[in-house]
């Protein structure tokens, strides 16, 4: 059985991805705004899929 890969982004990876800082996307996540953030130990990450999803929904509603 063939797993399929899960890309991963940091915060700082997305921050620079859109032009943001690190810290607008910390208050994003306690807004709940933007993608969901993963925990995993003390790291935060971010799903590229969900990453993906969400830069595809804002672009349909400026569209």
């Amino acid at each position: 059985m063939e797993v399929p890969e899960v890309r991963f982004l940091n915060r700082r990876e997305l921050a620079e991805r859109w032009s943001m800082s690190a810290r607008t996307l910390e208050n994003w996540a306690v807004l709940g705004r933007g993608p969901t953030p993963r925990r995993f130990g003390k790291r935060v990450l971010y799903r590229l899929v969900d990453v993906l999803a969400y830069e595809q929904s804002v672009f349909e509603e400026s569209a």
